[in-house]
């Protein structure tokens, strides 16, 4: 899982990757990123194709060392949700992937 480790800084934006089972898995995943971001009044931008969903997250920073607190704890709570999702789906004979 990714606890923010896999985030990197792409012009000015905080992305990531996430691989899911199928596009239902992958939809669950959007939809939890939408109720995130809108509670710290984030506008995330995404890209979904098939069981793939990119995330970039806007930020001011240039280095994932200076992320401010409230960065750190949207990624944070993204991976979160996204280490749950695939405990749920492993006890059901399926996994996100990464």
């Amino acid at each position: 899982m990714t606890n923010g480790t896999h985030w990197q800084i792409n012009n000015n934006a905080l992305y990531n990757s996430f691989s899911f089972d199928d596009l239902e898995k992958a939809f669950t995943f959007i939809r939890k990123i939408i109720e995130l971001a809108k509670a710290d009044d984030v506008y995330p931008k995404w890209t979904n194709i098939g069981n793939r969903v990119e995330v970039w997250l806007p930020t001011s920073t240039q280095s994932t060392e200076s992320l401010s607190d409230r960065d750190r704890q949207l990624i944070d709570s993204i991976d979160d949700f996204y280490t749950t999702l695939s405990t749920i789906l492993k006890r059901k004979g399926g996994s996100p992937k990464k």
